[in-house]
């Protein structure tokens, strides 16, 4: 499924784009092969806690991301170089192939170089949202990492990595950005966040941010 998920969320982005058949048909192949051979490594479902085992045991110095996509209610994950999660786009390229297949003149080439900027947008917004996490290689000098619980997990991304604050009061002449302050289940005290936008997110989608959080914070 790996490589279909890819190639499937490719050729829906360019199915928003209005350039010509056969210029989309280029951008498709040289998207997916660009992908394709950046990819590091890549899970399907339900695959975040392997494949961030997989990120954490590298140990070449170099800074990775973790890219979930998903296609029909289907996640896969992928690890990527850093570098190479934003699309190198050669516009130049794509626009000298266009004047020579259509023989575009003046303002023709500054409309295919616009809607050319867009598909660039479209994939570089998908790619930047989609991208879970970003961490340099270090490897865990031979350590086995044991996780706490997923109860735990829960529990320190929720509470426990949070600042506690005594009454609603308090939290709020704190706010700093978009947060909001919020009562917490679980130690009955006061924290800020972001509001929930309410959109159903899959148990081992979250379940792999708990996990991050907690490696993150402990270094390991």
């Amino acid at each position: 499924m790996t490589t279909a998920v890819l190639h499937s969320v490719v050729d829906e982005a360019l199915s928003l784009s209005d350039l010509p058949p056969y210029i989309l048909t280029i951008l498709s192949e040289s998207i997916k092969s660009f992908y394709d051979e950046n990819t590091v490594t890549a899970i399907d479902d339900p695959g975040i806690p392997e494949i961030t085992k997989f990120l954490y045991e590298l140990d070449d110095n170099k800074l990775y991301s973790i890219v979930s996509l998903c296609y029909q209610d289907k996640y896969t994950h992928f690890l990527l170089p850093a570098e190479n999660v934003k699309l190198p786009f050669r516009a130049t390229d794509i626009i000298k192939l266009a004047r020579e297949k259509y023989n575009l003149q003046g303002k023709e080439i500054s409309d295919f170089a616009m809607k050319l900027k867009k598909v660039s947008h479209i994939f570089n917004e998908i790619f930047s949202s989609s991208t879970r996490t970003t961490r340099r290689a270090v490897g865990n000098d031979g350590k086995e990492v044991v996780l706490p619980s997923v109860d735990e997990l829960e529990r320190f991304y929720k509470c426990g990595r949070k600042h506690r604050y005594e009454s609603l009061e308090s939290a709020a002449e704190a706010l700093s950005g978009v947060n909001d302050a919020y009562l917490c289940s679980f130690c009955n005290g006061w924290h800020q966040g972001k509001t929930p936008t309410g959109q159903s997110i899959p148990q081992h989608v979250q379940e792999g941010r708990w996990v991050t959080a907690w490696r993150r914070y402990h270094g390991v």
